[in-house]
């Protein structure tokens, strides 16, 4: 695992509030665990963990992106999560008392919240409301390793590309006069990377959708979604 940087941010009241896991707590219950939290600074394409690593924290995302994802004895990589936000990882070995079960990576420069393993077990043991929490999240995940499965299983390229470019567009497009631009944050090689297959099957679909008029690549790595309804019906 690659070093970690220290951040020196602080976290919030306001921004632990925003978490899922935590949004049922009051403020002042709130202001009881805030000082568990501490924060770490990854820069793009470092790892966080690796898979079998022992599990020693949750981390929550403050800025960027992560990227969980199995990687195989070859070297081939399948992404399985793209987090945003807000969003925490990875609760399961916390748990369950196992290892990290996928490979953690920066897919931005990123700032995290973590906090060990045992203070989120007594957190999760004096508030009930914050056990009930990762149920839904589980059952969530548990629903996108399904469609990831059927993608992988049934659908092209073009159409596992259209469904990462309106993920992203939902995260962080914005409305134009000509359409929804999203700022593409990664390169072909990371779709690649992400949804399992060769570089040149990326660039090969990102043309054939723009042939179609329904992106337009800018420059800047941003795309433009001329026709959101065509591209959700890929």
């Amino acid at each position: 695992m690659q070093e970690q940087h220290a951040a020196t941010a602080f976290i919030t009241v306001q921004f632990l509030k925003s978490v899922r896991l935590f949004s049922n707590l009051s403020r002042a219950e709130i202001e009881q665990i805030k000082p568990n939290f501490f924060p770490r600074k990854y820069r793009r394409r470092e790892t966080i963990f690796l898979k079998g690593d022992p599990c020693q924290t949750l981390y929550i995302i403050h800025t960027g992106q992560v990227k969980l994802s199995e990687i195989s004895e070859s070297g081939r990589e399948q992404a399985l999560l793209i987090l945003n936000k807000g969003d925490f990882f990875d609760v399961v070995p916390i748990i369950d008392g196992g290892p990290y079960p996928t490979t953690a990576t920066a897919l931005s420069d990123v700032l995290l919240y973590a906090i060990y393993k045992q203070d989120f077990l007594t957190i999760t043991s004096e508030y009930p409301v914050v056990t009930n929490a990762v149920l839904p999240y589980l059952g969530g995940i548990m629903r996108e390793m399904a469609d990831l499965v059927a993608d992988i299983s049934f659908e092209g390229m073009t159409v596992r590309i259209a469904k990462l470019i309106l993920r992203y567009a939902e995260i962080q497009g914005v409305p134009t006069p000509d359409g929804v631009l999203v700022k593409r944050t990664l390169t072909h090689q990371e779709i690649a990377d992400i949804l399992g297959t060769d570089r040149e099957v990326v660039t090969r679909s990102l043309i054939d959708l723009q042939k179609q008029g329904v992106i337009d690549m800018k420059e800047g790595k941003q795309i433009l979604i001329k026709d959101v309804g065509k591209l959700q019906n890929k």
